[in-house]
């Protein structure tokens, strides 16, 4: 899978920035949910951006506050969706 992590960051959002297949994704998990943006259409790399090639979202209660190490998971389990693996 060519997934880079450059960073997984913050709280109160827990954000995450890199690359799946050379295309930039943006991750970002708040309140109730979380959300992961690949692709064209991204104006910035730290966007969320519903229109990009590629986006998901989900639920998780207290996202704010969600560990990094879930936060990893959830990008790995989207990059592997989004390269149809």
């Amino acid at each position: 899978m060519t997934l880079l992590i450059k960073r997984i960051y913050g709280s109160a959002p827990v954000q995450g920035e890199g690359t799946v297949g050379g295309k930039p994704f943006y991750f970002r998990a708040r309140h109730g949910g979380w959300s992961m943006s690949i692709g064209i259409g991204m104006d910035k790399p730290d966007a969320e951006d519903k229109n990009a090639e590629w986006f998901k979202e989900g639920d998780w209660d207290n996202a704010s506050w969600m560990s990094h190490e879930d936060a990893r998971m959830l990008i790995e389990l989207c990059a592997k969706e989004y390269l149809g693996k």
